[in-house]
């Protein structure tokens, strides 16, 4: 099983050292790596939501020029943090010889759920050593050419007999902060035998706490009163390649006080992405910066935000069932009369 993977992913391995990983990525930087960081003030900092094509690519270069792209839009704005959507390093299989093939193959493997959780863990424990090196050796020297704070999306991981999909988020030093595992999973993850992180961990970073949320998450409001619980004015909450409904996202944001930094998909036949999926920024205020029709082929979107806090929104005052709230906060039980009068008002 997986023979054509086995065989492309022992070749890419022999062709993608951390050292030759690093080389390549650092020929992106001629002049040198940037020696400031970008001005941060929180009623006026600027964030990016990555808009992201996976492709096949011919060279380690030509893969480092894809996740390079919105870093360079980010960087002109004067954007301090840029975010990728979820399981991006995925796009390095692209790399592998005969790539259209390889994931043709894949694609058959896993459109049968009945053996799909073995499938996976096979595939993951083949390509997982390969995407591993190839993915933080590249973003590390990506966030230290740009001086750039990346949420840098992920892949799956095979680790301690549990598969799990995982994200990244880089300092601006080129060090790994820390990652986090997807709490709320797909039907497809589920067939293929994903275990859910039970824990959300926000990162400390120079513009404050930040949490590495999914799609996923936007039907429940559970994970964002945590993520705002712990402290964080910024959360990411990319698109998914299972076709989350992302709606929600704009009263989530109002309701936990939270600047939602939702990176773009885009369609990619060779990774049978079929529809595009927008970068979005959803402020706490209510708005939502969204890139312009004129902006075709771009591969960002940068927002400005204020961080400098905005007020939870109150479900209390905000209700128009006023009697049912004002019994409940004085402790004693609604009386059932009263509250249908009140809502049928």
């Amino acid at each position: 099983m997986f023979s054509a993977l086995r065989a492309s992913v022992f070749a890419m391995s022999l062709l993608s050292t951390d050292n030759r990983v690093r080389l390549q990525t650092r020929q992106l930087f001629p002049d040198g790596f940037a020696n400031e960081l970008p001005f941060v003030s929180p009623v006026g900092t600027r964030l990016t939501a990555a808009h992201f094509t996976p492709r096949c690519c011919r060279d380690l270069r030509a893969a480092a020029a894809l996740f390079d792209a919105p870093l360079r839009e980010a960087a002109a704005q004067g954007s301090p943090f840029v975010a990728f959507p979820e399981l991006s390093g995925l796009a390095l299989l692209g790399l592998l010889p005969r790539c259209e093939r390889v994931l043709a193959s894949l694609r058959r493997r896993f459109s049968a759920e009945a053996g799909r959780a073995g499938a996976a863990r096979e595939a993951v424990q083949i390509a997982q050593g390969f995407l591993s090196e190839t993915f933080l050796n590249m973003f590390s020297v990506l966030a230290r050419g740009h001086r750039m704070l990346i949420a840098a999306g992920g892949f799956y991981v095979w680790e301690e007999g549990a598969l799990r999909n995982r994200q990244y988020l880089f300092a601006e030093n080129g060090d790994l902060l820390g990652y986090q595992d997807k709490m709320i999973l797909s039907d497809f993850e589920r067939a293929m035998g994903v275990v859910p992180c039970g824990k959300l961990e926000p990162m400390e970073t120079r513009i404050g706490r930040i949490a590495l949320l999914t799609a996923s998450c936007a039907r429940h409001y559970e994970p964002f009163a945590v993520a705002s619980g712990l402290g964080c004015r910024v959360a990411t909450v990319g698109a998914s390649p299972f076709g989350e409904d992302l709606s929600p996202l704009a009263a989530r944001a109002r309701e936990q006080a939270l600047v939602l930094v939702s990176a773009g998909l885009g369609a990619s036949a060779p990774f049978f992405l079929s529809e595009e999926s927008a970068p979005r920024v959803f402020l706490p205020q209510g708005g939502v910066r969204s890139l312009p029709a004129d902006a075709e082929g771009a591969a960002a979107l940068t927002a400005r935000v204020d961080l400098s806090g905005a007020p939870l929104f109150d479900h209390y005052t905000a209700d128009r069932n006023p009697a049912f709230f004002a019994s409940l906060l004085a402790g004693d039980a609604p009386d059932a009369d009263a509250v249908l009068v009140e809502m049928g008002k």
